[in-house]
């Protein structure tokens, strides 16, 4: 059974346009094998996909200190900031079952590797795209 790093609860299993992804439900972290495959979808599949309640940070009680213990081997995941100036601090497995993105990291690095933020030279603001800002957020 793979185990949420933050919850500790069972992880489900989806899929996003072919690729497995391992979710929680719970604190809506992602277990992914690939992040460029997540890259290279539009704002559209993204929102479409049942990863879409991943990409709003919107889980504050989650404490994300401890380090994290990969899903599947259950060893302890090294965390270093994705591309050294995104600002967004990713858990990779050393034996390579891949990254833990805990909720709304998802986006920020979707941002980030299209561009949208801060302009050069500026330091980077925490945003997302206009689309994903206000796209399915759960009612109250």
């Amino acid at each position: 059974m793979n185990l949420c790093p933050r919850c500790h609860i069972a992880l489900d299993l989806i899929e996003v346009d072919g690729e497995r992804v391992l979710m929680c439900q719970r604190c809506e972290g992602v277990m992914l094998r690939k992040l460029d495959h997540m890259m290279e979808l539009s704002e559209e599949q993204l929102r479409q996909s049942p990863a879409n309640e991943t990409l709003f940070a919107d889980h504050p009680h989650v404490d994300l200190t401890p380090v994290a213990a990969c899903p599947v081997c259950r060893q302890p995941m090294r965390r270093y900031i994705y591309s050294t100036d995104s600002g967004v601090a990713v858990d990779a497995c050393a034996t390579g079952h891949g990254i833990w993105l805990d909720d709304g990291e998802l986006a920020k690095i979707y941002d980030y590797v299209h561009g949208y933020g801060a302009a050069p030279g500026a330091t980077r603001q925490e945003k997302v795209t206009e689309v994903l800002r206000g796209y399915g957020r759960k009612s109250n």
